[in-house]
């Protein structure tokens, strides 16, 4: 299901990463009247430097595959500190045990950010630049760098 998510939504993510970036006065001007022409215009400029794979769902890979580990350590983490809160294995108020699954998401979502974030970071970095046949791995040493 993720993975059929990230099919549909990562054009629009890189359209909103470009359009993030993007300070031309002419595209500022069309952004302010609320244009979908902008978006058209934005769209058609990446179809016509990359086409539709290179250009719509660079960084794709990365973030669905790499990205993959952090959200099932979340998962992992949520559930068993979910069991527990509701169990009551930490001793806690009673008020808090019953705000588990709060505490329980806080928690593995925190967990996971220290990992999850350099691979946006890269994702990103490849939606927005030239990376033709850099890859993942030299997108990361240049990062590095």
């Amino acid at each position: 299901l993720g993975f059929a998510e990230g099919v549909v939504c990562h054009p629009l993510w890189v359209l909103k990463t470009l359009d993030q970036i993007d300070d031309r006065p002419s595209s500022s001007a069309l952004r302010k009247q609320g244009n979908l022409s902008y978006w058209y215009k934005l769209t058609v400029d990446i179809y016509r430097r990359n086409g539709i794979a290179n250009g719509m769902f660079r960084g794709f890979w990365i973030g669905q595959v790499v990205g993959m580990f952090p959200n099932v350590a979340s998962l992992i983490m949520y559930q068993k500190l979910k069991f527990d809160f509701e169990n009551n294995e930490y001793h806690l108020p009673e008020g808090v045990a019953k705000s588990g699954p709060f505490w329980a998401g806080l928690v593995s979502e925190t967990g996971a950010f220290p990992v999850q974030m350099p691979v946006d970071v890269v994702s990103q970095r490849m939606q927005v630049q030239d990376t033709r046949g850099m890859g993942s791995w030299g997108v990361i040493r240049h990062i590095h760098r």
